[in-house]
């Protein structure tokens, strides 16, 4: 295999995607610096793709508006273990109090850590057959029907739950 340094530019990965799928509008970028960031790629002898691996580093790509809108954190408190596992079994009522639970959340500007994306794909069996069957339709969930599930349960787990005890 041949490994090469790369400059993967994403103005023009952003013209490739559906609009839908575009993470970045124009004007996320900062003007003034190149909107590519930094990769190797590993050929096999056939110029296939083997492994790609990349690092990304928001801050110097993204406006200071686009940081603040986009990447500020919120850091809350940490739900009870004991509760978690119970949602974990199954357990309705703590999943009630779990999504009814108002963490005491602060909101911060990332650490610069935080907005580094690194990441590393391989790619192999090349050649090799395969044979997919697409599931029945009434199998497949799009996004917005899981919210809309999830939210849906959360509301009755929550008129489910139990009344708090009246105050003497």
């Amino acid at each position: 295999m041949t490994r090469f340094g790369v400059d993967l530019d994403l103005d023009a990965l952003q013209r490739a995607l559906p609009s839908e799928d575009r993470d970045f509008d124009a004007y996320d970028f900062k003007a003034d610096v190149p909107h590519s960031f930094p990769a190797k790629v590993w050929l096999d002898r056939q110029g296939r793709l083997r492994k790609l691996t990349y690092r990304l580093d928001l801050a110097t790509l993204l406006t200071d508006v686009a940081l603040k809108a986009d990447y500020v954190v919120e850091e809350c408190d940490d739900p009870d273990p004991a509760l978690l596992k119970k949602v974990e079994a199954g357990d309705k009522t703590a999943m009630a109090t779990l999504f009814s639970f108002e963490p005491d959340c602060t909101e911060r500007p990332p650490r610069p850590e935080e907005l580094v994306v690194e990441g590393s794909v391989e790619m192999s069996g090349y050649g090799t057959p395969l044979s997919v069957t697409a599931p029945p339709g009434a199998e497949v969930m799009t996004s917005e029907r899981f919210e809309e599930l999830m939210e849906a349960e959360a509301a009755a787990a929550l008129r489910a739950m139990p009344a708090p005890p009246k105050r003497p």
